[in-house]
């Protein structure tokens, strides 16, 4: 059986006090995990790269992507064949100074709901599993 991946980006503020997530609206295909949160991102598509999936998947969800591709690294892989639809979740963060991250929140998102959070209120959020996972890890780093 091929593995099914998503490829994830972490966008965070320079002392990663604030992040640029969204809640999953009434129109979201998973009913079990509408109005629950996630870092933009989403399905591999066949042939692509973890890479281009990332790039195309914010430029499909955030209005200012051409501001956040540049600072896009990877950062892990992370197994959540446990808990979810898929098996790995390829997670990557964008790290933007204060007035760039501003700017970003700023901007529309093309799917849900976006919401800025401060990093003491993501572990009372309702998140898509694997989400919460997937920030802890990258503030354990």
């Amino acid at each position: 059986m091929k593995e099914k991946s998503t490829v994830n980006v972490i966008i965070c503020n320079s002392d990663k006090s604030k992040f640029f997530i969204q809640q999953k609206d009434d129109t979201y295909h998973l009913e079990n995990y509408r109005k629950h949160f996630i870092h933009f991102g989403g399905a591999v598509d066949e042939g692509e790269t973890f890479e281009e999936a990332i790039v195309r998947e914010v430029r499909e969800e955030i209005e200012f992507a051409s501001i956040v591709e540049p600072e896009i690294k990877y950062l892990f892989d992370l197994d959540v064949s446990h808990i979810n639809l898929i098996d790995t979740s390829h997670v990557y963060c964008a790290i933007l100074d204060d007035d760039v991250f501003d700017r970003v929140a700023l901007g529309d998102v093309y799917e849900g709901i976006k919401a800025v959070k401060f990093r003491e209120e993501l572990f009372d959020l309702t998140w898509i599993p694997g989400g919460d996972l997937a920030v802890k890890k990258f503030l354990d780093m």
